[in-house]
Formats: C-alpha cells, sequence, structure tokens
C-alpha cells in the first residue's frame, strides 16, 4: 500500500511551479538514450519512501522531484508506469529481483533503487509485489541494470543519503560536474550532469546492498612508502664521460635534499600521527621498498628509527614487495621478480624482525607466474588494484589459489586526488563523511592501498589531509568499521575465482587502459638490458613502476598520486629513460663476452630509432633495437615495409646505427615482410649466443 500511495501521489500531483521550492536544488536525471527521445520514459527509479515528505510530478523533464522538506540532497526520479502485467508474458525471461535492503520482512516499503537502460528493453514491465521494473519483450543485455543504492542504513544518514549511496563513483579521468555512464554496447560514456551518480553492475551480477540491518564492511588501510630515483632529464653521453659513477649523472643529482623535503612535509608528521593512532588501536599496514629503506638508513637514520616504531607496532602490519618497487613482475622470465621479492623479504626480517606474508600487487597483472613465485615464496595473500578487476572490490578472491585482495579505487581517489579539489562537490572532505560512505559500501571488507606521500607531501598540509588522517579512525569507529589488517582479510571465505590476468594492464594504466607504444618499447628494451648491463644496481633503479607510469598519456590514480601531463611531457620522460638505458648497455660492451654482440642488441634513443611510414604518412610507430624492429614486422603492413626497402632504410639503419655490418647485407635485397623478420630474427638468436 505504501508503494501504490507513493506512486499514485506522485503521478497525479501535477506539476507546480518552481518558486514553491526556492531551496532546493532540482539536479535532473539525464534521460538514456538518444537525446532527442526527451518525451519517452526511458528509465525506472524507485526512491525509498522516506526520502521526500511530498513528490511533484514535471511533465516537461519526466521527473518527479521533491516539494518539501527534501530528506535527500538533490532528489530526483524517472516516473514509469505501464500497469501490472502477467509473468506468462515473458516466458524466456531471467528475472533477477533486486534484493530489498534492510528487514526483509519490510516488503512493502521502496527500498531500492533501480535504473534500466533504455536499451535494455524493448518493453518495461512493473510489477508491484517486488517493487521493480522487469524486461518483458526482447532483453537485449540478459539481467544488466544499472543501479543508484537508495538504501536508507541509518536514520541519521538520510540528510546525506543522496551522496552517500552512490557509491562515490566521481572519475578522476573525466572533468570535474561529468558522470561515468552506460552506452548500450555495455561501455561507459561520459555525461554532464548535477544529479546522482550511477554505477555499472553488469552479466547478471546483482550485489547485495547495505541496509539498516546489515553490519558495516570492515576496513583494510594499507601505506606505500617508497621514494623513486628520479630521472636526470638533461642527461647527454657527453655527460658521462670519465665518470666511474654512472648512477650521479643517470638519476637527478638532488634526490637526497628532495627525499628530506617529503620526510619533513609527509612521513615524519604521518608517521607521528599513525603511532598515536596504533597506540588507540587502530589497524593499518606498511608496504616499504627496499630502495627507500637504503635512502633513510643513508641520509636519514632518525626517519628510520621513526618509521621503524611505526612498522614493527603490534597493531601495524608489514607487507611484501619487490625490494627496488619494480615492473620485474611482467618479464617472461619470473627470475628477477622473484629475487626481489625474496631480497625484500630478508629486508624487512633484518631491519622489523619480520617475515611478510601479503604482497602488495597493484602496479600491474598479477598473472599464474607471479602467483606462483608469490606461493612459492611463503606468500599467503596479494593486493591487487580494483580498477581492472571486473570485480566487486569489497570482496575477497581467488587467483590459482592464492587469496586476493581487491582495492576500491574511487573511494582510494576520494582521498588520493579528489581531496583537495574546491571544484569537487564534496570538498572539503571531512573524515565522518568518508567514514559513512565506507560504511555503506556493499560487502565484506574496504581495500585501500594509498601512497604515503599524499598526507603532507603530494597535498600540503595546509589541505588538512593530516588532520584527515588523523580523525579517521575515530570516525570509522563511530559508524560501527573495524580496522584491520589485509592479512586478517585474506583469512575470509573467498568470494569467487577472477580470471587469467586481473589488475591493471600496465603501470599507470589501471581501468583497462592499454599499455602506451611508449610503455612497451621502454619494457622491451628493460627485459633485455637485464642481459647485458654490467652495473646491475643501475638497471634495478631503472625498473621502478614510476619510470614506466610516467610514459603513460593518461595517468590513473588507484591510490597514487594523480599527474596532469602532456603528451610532450609524456614522450621527454620516454626519450631520457632510453638515452640513459642505451648508454647504460653501452658502456657494459667493453666487459661483456662479446663487445660486438652487445652494441648490435642494445636499445637506442628515440632520435636514433626506426620510424615506420607509409608513401603517405608516418606509421606512428618506431623501433629502438633488432628485436622491436623484428616484432613490428609481424604486423607491420606490406605497404609500409615496401616504401622502406626501396629506399633502403632497413639496410642503412641496421649498418649505420646498430652498427651491424653483418645483418645489414643479408637484407639488403630481402623484399618479402616474412623473409626479412626471419633474417633479422635468426641473427638477433646468433648474437644472444655469443653472449651466453
Amino acid at each position: 500500500m505504501i508503494l501504490f500511495g507513493v506512486l499514485f501521489r506522485m503521478f497525479w500531483s501535477g506539476r507546480r511551479e518552481r518558486s514553491r521550492t526556492p531551496d532546493l536544488p532540482t539536479p535532473r536525471l539525464p534521460l538514456c538514450g538518444d537525446s532527442s527521445k526527451q518525451g519517452r520514459i526511458t528509465s525506472t527509479l524507485l526512491i525509498h519512501a522516506e526520502v521526500c515528505e511530498r513528490l511533484e510530478f514535471t511533465k516537461d523533464v519526466g521527473m518527479a522531484i521533491c516539494a518539501e522538506r527534501p530528506k535527500v540532497f538533490g532528489c530526483s526520479l524517472e516516473l514509469f508506469w505501464s500497469g501490472r502485467r502477467e509473468r506468462s508474458r515473458t516466458p524466456d525471461l531471467p528475472t533477477p529481483r533486486l534484493p530489498l535492503c534492510g528487514d526483509s520482512s519490510k516488503q512493502g516499503r521502496i527500498t531500492s533503487t533501480l535504473l534500466i537502460h533504455a536499451e535494455v528493453c524493448e518493453r518495461l514491465e512493473f510489477t508491484k509485489d517486488v517493487g521493480m521494473a522487469i524486461c518483458a519483450e526482447r532483453p537485449k543485455v540478459s539481467q544488466t541494470a544499472e543501479y543508484i543504492r537508495a538504501c536508507n542504513p541509518r536514520p541519521r544518514d538520510l540528510e546525506d543519503t543522496g551522496r552517500t549511496i552512490r557509491e562515490r563513483h566521481h572519475s578522476s579521468e573525466v572533468p570535474n560536474g561529468t558522470s561515468k555512464s552506460w552506452g548500450g554496447d555495455g561501455r561507459y560514456r561520459t555525461r554532464r550532469f548535477t544529479g546522482l551518480m550511477t554505477f555499472i553492475y553488469g552479466n547478471g551480477n546483482l550485489p547485495f546492498m547495505t541496509g539498516e540491518d546489515s553490519n558495516p564492511p570492515v576496513f583494510s588501510l594499507g601505506f606505500d612508502v617508497h621514494y623513486s630515483c628520479q630521472l636526470n632529464s638533461g642527461f647527454r653521453p657527453e655527460m658521462a664521460k670519465g665518470r666511474r659513477n654512472l648512477k650521479d649523472s643517470y638519476f637527478n643529482p638532488d634526490t637526497k635534499e628532495d627525499l628530506g623535503r617529503v620526510i619533513d612535509r609527509s612521513f615524519r608528521p604521518a608517521t607521528e600521527i599513525l603511532l598515536d593512532l596504533l597506540d588507540e588501536g587502530f589497524r593499518c599496514a606498511f608496504g616499504i621498498s627496499g630502495v627507500m629503506l637504503e635512502h633513510l638508513e643513508e641520509w636519514y637514520p632518525d626517519t628510520l628509527e621513526l618509521l621503524s616504531h611505526a612498522a614493527t607496532h603490534r597493531n601495524a602490519e608489514v607487507l611484501a614487495q619487490t625490494y627496488y618497487h619494480s615492473v620485474a613482475g611482467l618479464f617472461a622470465d619470473p627470475q628477477e621478480f622473484v629475487d626481489e621479492l625474496l631480497m625484500h623479504r630478508d629486508l624487512m626480517k633484518e631491519h622489523f624482525s619480520v617475515v611478510p606474508t601479503t604482497f602488495a600487487h597493484t602496479d600491474y597483472p598479477i598473472t599464474p607466474a607471479t602467483a606462483e613465485a608469490l606461493a612459492g615464496s611463503g606468500i599467503g595473500a596479494a593486493i591487487i588494484e580494483g580498477a581492472a578487476a571486473e570485480r566487486d572490490p569489497n570482496h575477497t578472491y581467488t587467483y590459482h589459489g592464492l587469496p586476493v585482495l581487491v582495492t576500491h579505487c574511487d573511494l582510494a581517489d576520494d582521498i588520493a586526488v579528489r581531496f583537495p579539489w574546491r571544484e569537487w562537490d564534496r570538498w572539503p572532505l571531512m573524515a565522518d563523511q568518508y567514514a559513512k560512505w565506507v560504511s555503506v559500501s556493499p560487502g565484506e571488507c574496504v581495500t585501500l592501498f594509498l601512497d604515503y606521500r599524499i598526507f603532507g607531501d603530494i597535498f600540503g598540509q595546509e589541505t588538512g589531509i593530516l588532520e584527515f588522517l588523523r580523525a579517521l579512525p575515530s570516525a570509522l569507529a563511530d559508524v560501527g568499521v573495524r580496522t584491520v589488517h589485509p592479512s586478517d582479510v585474506a583469512q575470509n571465505s573467498p568470494y569467487g575465482d577472477i580470471g587469467e590476468t586481473a589488475g591493471p594492464t600496465g603501470p599507470g594504466n589501471s581501468q583497462g587502459q592499454q599499455r602506451t607504444i611508449l610503455q612497451h618499447s621502454a619494457l622491451e628494451a628493460l627485459e633485455a638490458a637485464g642481459s647485458l648491463v654490467a652495473d646491475r644496481e643501475i638497471w634495478c633503479y631503472l625498473l621502478d613502476t614510476e619510470h614506466i607510469r610516467r610514459m603513460a598519456m593518461r595517468p590513473t590514480a588507484c591510490g597514487r598520486p594523480l599527474y596532469a601531463v602532456s603528451h610532450q611531457e609524456t614522450y621527454d620522460y620516454f626519450a631520457s629513460f632510453m638515452r640513459i638505458l642505451s648508454h647504460l648497455e653501452e658502456r657494459s660492451a667493453t666487459s661483456a663476452r662479446s663487445q660486438r654482440a652487445t652494441l648490435s642488441l642494445r636499445c637506442v634513443p628515440p632520435e636514433s630509432a626506426f620510424y615506420f611510414s607509409s608513401y603517405d604518412r608516418p606509421a606512428g610507430y618506431a623501433a629502438h633495437s633488432l628485436q622491436e624492429l623484428a616484432n613490428m614486422l609481424e604486423f607491420t603492413p606490406d605497404d609500409v615495409v615496401r616504401y622502406h626497402v626501396e629506399r633502403g632504410d632497413f639496410y642503412r639503419w641496421v649498418d649505420q646505427v646498430i652498427g651491424d655490418a653483418k645483418l645489414a647485407k643479408e637484407i639488403q635485397d630481402i623484399e618479402d615482410r616474412a623473409r626479412l623478420g626471419s633474417a633479422v630474427q635468426e641473427r638477433i638468436d646468433t648474437l644472444w649466443k655469443r653472449l651466453r
């Protein structure tokens, strides 16, 4: 009866003048599908009966607004009413029921929100018994729905439910005031509006919705404590002439001073705050890289002592990492990954007398090889990035038998990205508000892994970020959220198994983005350099995930700082990286088993790369080594190959840049693309044999 009464009043109240509600913001929920079809009511949204005292229907936009005493800021909905039809009309239709919030006995109340895209169904039917609309004919997407969570988990939260329920799905990749939305092809679209935000659950995975009588999830917070050795962006080979210590030429000479400023602004005050919170029962985890410990031990031992007090606290957990915070897990040969994992484990045991059992694996995909390496090294669980895991992040999963925790990127980026944005509609973000968002997030656990520099360095103390950190544990406790260690969450029964590859597609490329051509070139060159360079320490510093992330055209966050970079800045960073790596390989040739083979297999900087082109225009990619040339010849169009063969470009580049006269002579008269690629690959294999 309550359901019928709300809909009846909503439909027949008629249109009223906006002047009746001068204090009410009335954002309009955009209609799904073609904007020209404004006359069609294309979505269904049921809002909790307690949201508004009175609803008014506005025919011009096909939506109802709160007319009096809006309990949810920006309450808005699209009205749909087609009458109840018999279920027999849809015998072939799967009709998943949206779980009602709160007590299941309150079936008569409208307690959930369901938005169905216009292109999902040919016709929608309203069923009063379950308070939802179902597809009546030709469901185009099986059991696919777009959710807005409209549950009221606590009566005292009503005034803010409209912001809380949307699951915090602002995107760090789209302009402020723009939301992710869903197109008929199942992909995200962006559209500008000021109303409620939407979140997608596809393939029939309708999630559990937190309600009045539900328990809030536990909260697992980890900090990534690392400081990269930044490249010397102005490096040129002539700068290293006569120098024995190449590290001073390759990397920023001001690293010590820069780290000192980060310590003063961030690491020291944040750690002091956390020590107080840990004493009060707050639980968190620290992932401290081997490079970070090296720097602190050499330059700032007092800070290392302070950090040691926090890491060894009874309420803290130390996480496992690669020693150099590196991309070694992306290589075909997992040996470097295993070596760094064991080096880091030994370092943690030496400094903190603990052996970590949970691995922070948020910078690149976890694969069967890395999962096997982790399990073989005594690791009991891994934290992976949630943006591309294609799973609800608030559960524990398994991957090849290894428990995995999925980070909640949107909640992480509320802190790591949006916290200081004055244009953000939730600025300033207070700890009690954030705790409410956590408390109503569906699932058993919320896992975050945040860059430690966010607290005072990336965001200065004037933003209030340190006070936010200080107030967060108490705010979480006030809403019933317990803080736990990642290893505690890993003990939960697995919610399911994830696919063959989980996590972002590469460093800095989360949320489903593919690695850029620049990142591919750098990673390929890095892996090959491992067998060519004499100074392994410098090579390991170049493995830092931050270097590869800086080569992304659209860097993403998920708990890391979001850099606003131009394409030119991205290319310049790549160019500096390749100049340094190429020079390191050249300097290593004199001590190699075969100097000629090392020089032929080395990478070259962008100014010496082979740039593919056609008769009409550049092809848009380049080879920085013989191996990359062989790889690109597998997919390069025949007309592009023909263009370069006719000009003698392959011959000249191999002879004059790579310096391999033998190979240049072999390929001089080859015109067929496949034969050309085979000749180059055979030469590469021969050169590697000379080095092994």
